[in-house]
């Protein structure tokens, strides 16, 4: 199963983000941009499937919670965001890091 984890990293005012193979670690493919946003991160997304697909298809994507992908329904552990559905769209699972995880947050 190949898996990946989005981050978003910020340096003096510019927003960092960068997608990695969770098994290598390698950046798979990263970009500047203006703001941290859900347009960015889907464009980073369509970037990666547009790049590597054929060579490295993602079946899954680990996300800090972040207003891109965890937006709770009716207090109970479903959830939905745009970033969310588009991840659907393609195939891939979104997996939501769990709080204070040092292990799973902040890879950039």
């Amino acid at each position: 199963m190949s898996a990946g984890h989005i981050d978003w990293f910020d340096k003096n005012g510019v927003k960092f983000s960068a997608i990695l193979d969770d098994a290598s670690r390698k950046i798979l493919v990263a970009g500047e941009f203006e703001s941290a946003n859900t347009a960015n991160s889907i464009a980073l997304v369509d970037r990666l499937v547009e790049d590597c697909w054929d060579i490295m298809p993602l079946e899954e994507l680990i996300s800090d919670r972040n207003e891109f992908g965890a937006h709770r329904r009716n207090g109970k552990k479903e959830w939905e965001s745009r970033f969310k559905r588009h991840l659907d769209s393609l195939g891939i699972k979104l997996i939501t890091t769990r709080v204070r995880h040092p292990q799973t947050n902040g890879k950039i």
